[in-house]
């Protein structure tokens, strides 16, 4: 649930008199990767791009996948097990209890 409501008027942004909130554009253009990285706990090796691709993934199928599925989907990094382990270290991610480690195991979104 948002905690922060911008109720400037649409015309005064647009004019240049809104000021930097955090859910005005020029706050958005002004996040740099690594205050991105920050805000989600994913370290510096490893892709936004990954990342991204990795939550599509799982959002597109009920917020569950099979980790050689995750993989296939990130086979462009050089270490796409290295990019899941980064985002359960995040706590982005989470491998389903009482499954055995192999291409099968189900990877679900922490919520």
């Amino acid at each position: 649930m948002a905690t922060y409501i911008d109720t400037t008027h649409a015309s005064a942004c647009k004019s240049g008199t809104c000021a930097d909130t955090e859910l005005s554009p020029n706050f958005l253009e002004s996040l740099s990767k690594s205050k991105l990285r920050r805000s989600i706990g994913v370290a510096e090796n490893v892709a936004l791009d990954h990342v991204y691709r990795v939550l599509r993934a799982l959002d597109d199928h009920g917020e569950r996948r099979e980790l050689g599925d995750l993989v296939d989907e990130i086979d462009d990094a050089a270490s796409p097990m290295h990019v899941i382990e980064a985002m359960i270290e995040a706590e982005l991610i989470q491998f389903r209890p009482g499954h055995a480690f192999d291409t099968t195991a189900i990877v679900e979104r922490v919520r």
